[in-house]
């Protein structure tokens, strides 16, 4: 949790990870056009953290301040079938 605090934290735009094995962030590039509102994840940097786990979670900020999944975020949820 402390990680995921402070990645948020070191930038203004939106910042992203990978929780592997429940338990770690595997931080990511976020390559997303528009980062100050949105985020995508490398396809790289998802077969990285896939090499040193089980990718059980996805992890980004909102730098507006709000604490719960967009609309945006529900559906890609439940397209990838895992937590975020």
């Amino acid at each position: 949790m402390r990680d995921c605090i402070e990645y948020s934290a070191s930038s203004v735009d939106e910042v992203c990870g990978l929780i592997v094995d429940d338990r770690r962030l595997f931080r990511c590039t976020n390559i997303h056009p528009t980062p100050s509102v949105n985020f995508r994840i490398r396809d790289d940097d998802w077969i990285a953290a896939e090499s040193v786990g089980e990718v059980t979670a996805v992890f980004h900020s909102h730098p507006a301040g709000y604490l719960y999944l967009s609309a945006a975020d529900r559906a890609m949820q439940v397209i990838t079938g895992i937590e975020w």
